[in-house]
């Protein structure tokens, strides 16, 4: 996985700078003194590739994940929108999350006079999201132990018993600091990938069942590394 992902980075480096090389055009000095122009110069809109290619190589899981930035002046705003649905199974337990989560955030682009529009950038996100969890399995104990409802009653219990807990309306939210890079390919379609590191994770909404895992964010306390890898089309701005 890993030589993949190193081989498709590679890849997009060459094309990004053999394609600056084959420009080679010259740089008028009156255009390093002109005003920024902080007009909307694109939209690009694309998906990411990842959890398309996981939703075929795990079991239990679905994603998908549509993302979008505008370009003004020497910076990428970007929106992002995903859905998750994926499910964890154990020796005698199982959980489950389901749910929505958006991304929004500006990137600063180290190439905003290529060209080709193309961008290498640096930048941060906030994430949000919210979602649904649940997990059942069975608890194996051979002492007596007591357990609490949530009205306050008690009872003991001997041995093996079933349990069933679920959630819903839970609302999480985090930061990230991201980099990448974004090549044209073919006519307005472009690659590009993402490296994600995601901190300050936050829930509420749980009371009786802390969430293993979140949509978008992946397990609680796993790394907050990532990488991504998208598609994208570019739509030039004002529309025409």
């Amino acid at each position: 996985m890993w030589r993949f992902i190193f081989s498709s980075v590679l890849l997009l480096t060459c094309l990004q700078f053999s394609g600056v090389a084959q420009m080679n055009e010259p740089i008028n000095p009156e255009d390093t003194l002109a005003a920024p122009n902080f007009v909307p110069k694109g939209i690009r809109i694309g998906a990411d590739l990842a959890p398309v290619l996981l939703n075929f190589l795990e079991e239990n899981r679905f994603q998908y994940e549509l993302n979008a930035d505008i370009a003004i002046h020497k910076y990428l705003f970007n929106v992002d929108y995903g859905f998750a649905q994926r499910s964890f199974t154990g020796e005698d337990l199982r959980y489950e999350y389901s749910g929505s989560y958006f991304r929004v955030g500006p990137d600063m682009n180290f190439m905003h006079t290529d060209p080709t529009n193309a961008a290498f950038f640096i930048g941060l996100r906030y994430a949000f999201g919210q979602f649904a969890s649940e997990t059942d399995g069975i608890f194996r104990d051979p002492t007596p132990a007591a357990y609490r409802n949530p009205d306050g009653s008690t009872f003991e219990f001997y041995g093996d018993r079933p349990y069933s807990y679920s959630e819903r309306g839970i609302r999480a939210g985090w930061f990230e600091v991201v980099t990448g890079l974004k090549v044209l390919v073919w006519n307005q379609f472009f690659l590009g990938y993402t490296i994600r590191y995601k901190f300050g994770i936050s829930t509420s909404g749980e009371e009786m069942l802390d969430s293993y895992a979140i949509p978008g964010y992946g397990l609680r306390d796993g790394a907050g590394l990532s990488f991504h890898y998208h598609v994208y089309y570019r739509l030039p701005y004002p529309l025409k």
